[in-house]
């Protein structure tokens, strides 16, 4: 009944009542499991308030480092599970659209998407599980450093972009001997380069704004994607070469990165099993979800609508790198300015 309510609180974003509940629930039933997740819960809401000392220590309460990975992996596994099994039945109750152009005889097999998904996981988290025993010999101390947040985090995003870029492109280029013209790597023009990119940033801008505008006269405040807390903590911090750093992460490795393997590889393999229209909804959510945040999910999942249509129509991806590169050129400025 606790955690019901604690629940209750949470989705209304309460966290104050929230927090009330959770600690009289491991009062009173200190042993069970459930008290486990509520301390990782607690040092959660503690840490998103600024406590680090009592966020580290409800995290140590929650159990070992690996009780918590375990539990993160294995809630990784179900809720892609979860997704593949959504999109084999997709796959066979829809009708199939025409194979993406220039990959007829390419085969994505329904494993290797599988396995892209998982791969996408848990890099990301095994670079930063490596970094916090390299640089400080526990994982909850890193995460909740000062340095976790600006500099070191910086570093880790940018490794993890460059293994998952350079991973998908040998990927389709050794397993599935695609050329950089069937990859989309060519130029359509100024009109198709510049003038596209730049109307649909205008309207994703116009998009963006009115689903934050939303969100905070709901909720109140805009919640940030971890993404967004490193950057303003890099800018806080005012060192040039790392702000430089930051841009080139922002504006150009993303968008480059997330092209290639949400619409060169997601959509061209879901496609590949349905159609165009599910593939769009798919490679969209894949998008989505790996920014990292449920409450402007919704947000990132248009954009990823828009992308994919983009990069569908045109049949090059020079388009999307471009107004995604864009849009976050105008969001870091932004950041920039509010600091």
């Amino acid at each position: 009944a606790y955690l019901k309510v604690a629940n209750v609180y949470r989705a209304k974003r309460d966290i104050y009542k929230e927090l009330e509940c959770l600690n009289t629930f491991v009062e009173r039933f200190p042993n069970s499991k459930a008290a486990r997740g509520a301390h990782w819960r607690m040092g959660t809401i503690y840490k998103d308030l600024g406590d680090n000392i009592k966020s580290y220590q409800e995290y140590k309460k929650g159990g070992s480092i690996g009780q918590f990975l375990l539990m993160g992996i294995v809630t990784i596994l179900v809720f892609i599970g979860l997704f593949m099994g959504a999109f084999i039945l997709v796959s066979a109750f829809f009708p199939k659209g025409a194979s993406p152009d220039g990959l007829q005889s390419i085969v994505f097999r329904k494993f290797d998407i599988f396995i892209f998904l998982i791969f996408l996981s848990l890099i990301p988290l095994a670079i930063q599980i490596s970094a916090s025993y390299f640089l400080s010999g526990d994982y909850f101390k890193f995460s909740l450093a000062p340095e976790r947040n600006s500099y070191s985090s910086l570093w880790i995003n940018v490794a993890s972009q460059l293994i998952l870029l350079g991973v998908t492109i040998l990927f389709l280029k050794k397993r599935y001997k695609l050329d950089n013209k069937t990859l989309g790597f060519f130029s359509r023009g100024f009109k198709y380069n510049i003038i596209l990119p730049v109307v649909v940033v205008i309207a994703s801008c116009v998009i963006g704004v009115a689903f934050l505008l939303f969100i905070q006269s709901k909720f109140g405040s805009v919640p940030n994607t971890p993404v967004n807390e490193m950057a303003y903590s890099v800018i806080e911090g005012g060192n040039l070469r790392y702000i430089s750093l930051l841009f080139v992460s922002l504006v150009l490795l993303a968008p480059i990165s997330e092209e290639i393997i949400c619409r060169v590889f997601f959509y061209n393999a879901f496609k590949k099993h349905t159609n165009a229209a599910w593939a769009t909804l798919f490679s969209a959510f894949v998008f989505s979800v790996f920014h990292y945040n449920a409450m402007i999910m919704p947000l990132f999942f248009l954009l990823g609508i828009i992308f994919a249509v983009m990069y569908a129509k045109t049949k090059t991806i020079i388009p999307c790198m471009v107004a995604h590169g864009l849009y976050n050129c105008i969001a870091f400025i932004i950041a920039i300015k509010s600091m």
